[in-house]
């Protein structure tokens, strides 16, 4: 994952009241390692960090879309009105077209 920024308007895939979508991007196309997982259950293993009163706190994205399409992008419904910081996933989750796994990476989410 190189990127993560807020959509909204037409960019959003996923739309709730209360809610942010986080657009992540990675260096090429992405697939989960694990064979038995769908790219929808990559949401458990993201996470987004938030500012509340001076501290960070982790959440998990609620869903994910933009999903099955062999791209370098995943949009993530996050349910919190706080300003989201970071985007993160840990090793091994997803592969890239050359099978490579993805190391632990996180990245500033741009505004």
């Amino acid at each position: 994952m190189f990127f993560a920024q807020i959509v909204k308007g037409d960019l959003a895939e996923l739309n709730e009241a209360g809610s942010q979508v986080v657009q992540v991007a990675w260096q090429g196309g992405i697939t989960p390692v694990d064979t038995k997982l769908d790219e929808e259950a990559l949401v458990q293993f993201y996470t987004v960090f938030v500012e509340q009163d001076g501290k960070v706190i982790p959440l998990t994205p609620k869903s994910i879309a933009d999903i099955n399409d062999n791209d370098n992008y995943h949009q993530l419904l996050v349910a919190t009105e706080l300003r989201i910081v970071k985007a993160s996933m840990p090793a091994g989750i997803v592969k890239d077209p050359n099978g490579d796994p993805n190391p632990a990476t996180h990245v500033l989410v741009e505004r």
